[in-house]
């Protein structure tokens, strides 16, 4: 996964209390992400603000292949080449055209951005290759492709991305499930 995470002005861009999806093309799953592959969709997520009705910031998600960033697999965060520095400024500038494109609000309202490529959160989560989405999950082989919290050992739980769900709601539902077992109780029942 890319991302840009973007700053914005204060009160200029309205807060939408939704993710939205922009997909150019006819496939989500066969698109290309490559080094050199055009942005042609975006997840776009905004942050909740305090108060009032305007975003502070939002997210910019297009998928990444490792193969876009596998040249500088030997550097780490902080001491990377100016090449892969240029790459990340190229990328984040066609995500935020295309976003632009689709939601017009955003120009002239990006205070700074940052990025992340699979490097980034190689480097961050430890995670094989920055996968975003953990363990590839398939309903024709339940059994194979999801884990139980419960281990063998006395009190050894286990919880996060790999496990019942991919992503940031197959961690949160499995370190829900994992309190659950400690408490010894549905902590979501009154």
């Amino acid at each position: 996964m890319f991302t840009v995470q973007l700053a914005l002005k204060p009160g200029t861009v309205p807060y939408r209390n939704r993710n939205i999806s922009i997909l150019e093309g006819d496939n989500l799953w066969h698109t290309p992400c490559g080094q050199d592959a055009p942005v042609r969709n975006l997840l776009v997520s905004y942050y909740a603000p305090d108060e009032g009705d305007y975003a502070y910031a939002l997210d910019l998600l297009t998928p990444m292949a490792w193969d876009a960033v596998s040249e500088w697999a030997d550097s780490t965060v902080g001491h990377r080449p100016e090449e892969y520095k240029a790459f990340k400024r190229q990328k984040a500038e066609e995500c935020i055209a295309f976003a632009t494109h689709y939601l017009p609000e955003l120009q002239e309202n990006i205070v700074d951005y940052w990025t992340s490529t699979p490097l980034t959160y190689r480097d961050y989560t430890g995670i094989p290759q920055g996968s975003a989405f953990g363990v590839r999950k398939s309903c024709m082989n339940l059994i194979g492709t999801v884990t139980s919290p419960v281990t063998a050992f006395p009190n050894l739980f286990l919880a996060g991305q790999n496990l019942m769900l991919h992503g940031m709601l197959g961690t949160a539902m499995s370190s829900l499930l994992a309190c659950n077992l400690i408490c010894g109780r549905n902590l979501l029942e009154s």
